[in-house]
Parts: C-alpha cells; sequence; structure tokens
C-alpha cells in the first residue's frame, strides 16, 4: 500500500515520546503506591513509568505519562488535573480541574510550575516532564483493575469498566492481568460523565482485542460505534480541525474498534508494549527539526500499528 505523508499533519503527540532500555531495577515504596526504578548500562537511574500511567507529584499536581520509557532523572508526563478550588473534579478534600489542550498545559505550567518544563536533548524541543525528586506516587492501571475486581464496594461506573473488561477476557481469552483502567477512574476523579478507559499490554494482546471488539461490536448489543455527533466531538477534542478534514476524519475514525460506546459510556482502549517488548534506548538516537515536508512512502507491515506509541 503507499501513501503519501504530511510532515505537519502528524500529531504532535508523536514528538513528545522519550524511550528507555530498563534493565536491573529496586523499589522505592510511597505509601499505597511504588515506583520501580532501573539501573541502566552506564549506571544511572530512570525510571519505569509508561503510557497509561499517572504520576502524582508533591504539590499535588496529576500527570499523564508519555511515552514507554523515560530519562534518567525525570518522568516525560503532561500536565492532565491541577488543584483548583472552583475545579469540578473531587478527590477527599481537594478539587481539581481537567486540562486537556496542549497549549493550555503548557501555559499553565509556564506561569505557575515552570519546574515542570525541560528540553529534551533527545528529542530535540521542550517537554513536559516530573522530576524524580518531586514525585509522590506512581499510578498504575494494572493495580487499580486489581483493587476494582477485588473490591465489593463499587460505583456505577467502576462496575460497567470491570463488565467491559470481563467482556474483553472471555472473548479474548487473555488472562485479566494483561489489562488495566486508567484515566479520571483509576485516580478516583471520575464523574458521570468518565470515560472507561482500559489499557491492553501486548504486540500480540493488542491485535486478539481489535478481534475481539469487532465480533462484540457486531453480536453484543452493550458495545455501538461512533455516531456522526460523537466523532464531531471527538475531532475537536483532539485539536484536528486544522489537521484533517472532518471528512476524512470520519472515513478513518469508523474503521476503528478499539474505541465507541460501552453501556453509554465512551470506551478507549490503548495498546501498549510489555516490558520485554520494549527495547528502544534513552538518547541512542536524536532528534531535531528540518522544516516541513511531503514524503511518498510504502507500508510493509503493520505488526505494531495498533500500539501507543506504535
Amino acid at each position: 500500500m503507499a501513501f503519501d505523508i504530511n510532515v505537519r499533519s502528524l500529531s504532535a503527540w508523536v514528538y513528545r515520546v522519550c524511550v528507555l532500555c530498563l534493565t536491573r531495577s529496586t523499589r522505592l515504596h510511597l505509601g499505597h503506591t511504588w515506583i520501580k526504578f532501573q539501573q541502566s548500562a552506564g549506571g544511572e537511574s530512570a525510571t519505569k513509568a509508561r503510557e497509561g500511567d499517572f504520576v502524582e507529584t508533591t504539590d499535588n499536581l496529576i500527570f499523564d505519562v508519555k511515552g514507554l520509557v523515560h530519562p534518567p532523572d525525570r518522568i516525560v508526563a503532561y500536565l492532565r488535573y491541577y488543584p483548583d478550588k472552583r475545579g469540578d473534579r473531587l478527590r477527599g478534600i481537594v478539587r481539581y480541574s481537567k486540562v486537556y489542550e496542549l497549549s493550555k498545559r503548557e501555559r499553565l505550567l509556564r506561569k505557575r510550575w515552570p519546574q515542570y518544563l525541560y528540553y529534551d536533548e533527545t528529542q530535540g524541543r521542550e517537554l513536559q516532564g516530573v522530576p524524580m525528586d518531586s514525585i509522590r506516587a506512581l499510578h498504575t492501571p494494572q493495580r487499580r483493575l486489581s483493587i476494582l475486581m477485588r473490591s465489593r464496594k463499587r460505583g456505577t461506573l467502576e462496575k460497567d469498566a470491570i463488565e467491559l473488561v470481563n467482556a474483553l477476557v472471555h472473548g479474548s481469552g487473555l488472562p485479566p492481568e494483561r489489562f488495566g483502567i486508567s484515566g479520571s477512574l483509576m485516580l478516583g476523579l471520575d464523574d458521570r460523565k468518565s470515560d472507561i478507559d482500559i489499557m491492553a499490554y501486548g504486540v500480540g494482546t493488542a491485535k486478539s482485542v481489535q478481534k475481539t471488539l469487532f465480533t462484540l461490536l457486531k453480536n453484543d448489543k452493550r458495545f455501538h460505534r461512533y455516531g456522526l455527533s460523537d466523532l464531531r466531538v471527538l475531532h475537536v477534542r483532539r485539536g484536528l480541525q486544522r489537521a484533517i478534514l472532518f471528512r476524512d476524519f470520519v472515513r478513518q475514525e469508523r474503521r476503528k474498534a478499539l474505541q465507541g460506546k460501552f453501556l453509554g459510556h465512551d470506551y478507549f482502549i490503548r495498546c501498549v508494549k510489555d516490558w520485554p517488548e520494549i527495547t528502544q534506548r534513552d538518547g541512542a538516537a536524536l532528534h531535531g527539526g528540518l522544516g516541513e515536508c511531503t514524503v511518498p512512502g510504502e507500508v510493509t507491515e503493520d505488526k505494531q500499528s495498533l500500539l501507543t506509541p506504535c
């Protein structure tokens, strides 16, 4: 299959990923969660965190982790929730606001918490990231799913999320350990409009989950594809109005099974490599912008096309 890529239209997230090879490890316990540190061949420490995890800081900010591996001194992650007396999300006695747009995240950090902005030599650009000494907790989807599956007290969204995971487990034959619950539901910051964010771990898992969902969307009345109104919201939420025409966006998104509606909730399933499958190394290649261009190309294989990051 041949194609043309307009570099300008690629998602900004592509450029905000750092990767690192993980080896020997030790653990640091922080309250009810733990952060796992890695020792690289060069002797420096690096944090074991991946896409779908969330980092909570000592000043109560919550960042979503980007990529699979990270620099020795910090986790690459982008601001998602921040304390706000007028916020509409409540956890304990602290109110939070959620921030979506990349530009707003950057503005907030630059004005109030500039220590979470840094220049990344590997990517050749400014990124957001949480320094090691600012980390209070690392929240992981697999641990949250394990806790919810054992819990007898669940809210409506929690019950529906477990029902969705069970549908995937039974349909694919995969063990529950291959899945996790991420997003606001993992953090206890969900509301009645919250999505169900599911993580699926492993290259083989991704293909199996996609195949299972195609079957469920066809035969299970609890699952539904997005309609036009849903896709309009998604087009704006992802900030793609200038990157892709809506009609092209619709044609692309309607083919997908990893997103849709389950029992009236939006669901999103992100597929991520399992730890043994990660072979990249931070700093192994340096990246820098040279300008915009359009290049011809040909897809030769798509084994990792379902993964985030691919």
